[in-house]
């Protein structure tokens, strides 16, 4: 069971990736980042048995590693590196608050 979940939340996480992108381009992946962060923080420390191996939830990290890819191949370094701090401060904002 654990297993479908695991490739249901890649499959989703992924394809929301690319729906965003398609309908609001840089600024939707701007919007993604600090949402997958802050999911991958939140989930990260479960762990779970899959394939008989123990793992954690983090597959959110994979997804925010694909949104700042797509954002540096397509829109140059300077826009990846702002992604990055927008993540950044979101993570500080959410430490803060919790």
């Amino acid at each position: 069971m654990n297993e479908l979940i695991y490739i249901l939340e890649a499959l989703i996480g992924f394809s929301t990736i690319l729906l965003v992108y398609k309908f609001f381009g840089k600024l939707g992946l701007y919007f993604l980042i600090p949402i997958y962060l802050i999911l991958a923080n939140t989930v990260a420390i479960l762990l779970v048995q899959c394939w008989g191996m123990t793992m954690g939830l983090g597959i959110s990290y994979g997804m925010v590693f694909l949104c700042t890819d797509i954002l540096s191949e397509k829109y140059g370094k300077k826009s990846a590196n702002e992604a990055v701090r927008i993540g950044f401060v979101a993570m500080i904002i959410w430490l803060v608050l919790t």
